[in-house]
């Protein structure tokens, strides 16, 4: 499972927002724009991490929506965290929504 973490630490996080990333990107690219002084401003830790199938994590040739989501309870867990927000933008969207229904 792998992810990049901005902003604030842990220890000093109000808000973890977990990004899906847009099509054809990965964890690295965060949301394009977010300045780092802003998550630190209001005490943000930006987790974003690598779809299945992208970047490093495990391929999963029968992806799809359900199993996003069940990634997304899955990386919340290996965090030891059970309420953390879900933010998405571009195509990394229909990710977070697919977390909504789940």
């Amino acid at each position: 499972m792998a992810y990049k973490e901005r902003g604030v630490s842990a220890d000093k996080t109000r808000f973890l927002m977990i990004v899906p990333h847009a099509f054809l990107s990965s964890r690295f690219v965060g949301i394009p724009g977010v300045k780092d002084s802003l998550l630190e401003e209001f005490g943000i830790n930006l987790l974003t991490y690598d779809l299945l199938g992208f970047g490093e994590s495990d391929p999963h040739p029968t992806r799809n929506l359900e199993s996003s989501a069940t990634y997304l309870s899955v990386l919340g867990d290996a965090l030891g965290v059970n309420k953390f927000w879900v933010v998405g933008y571009s195509s990394g969207s229909i990710h977070a929504r697919a977390a909504l229904s789940y």
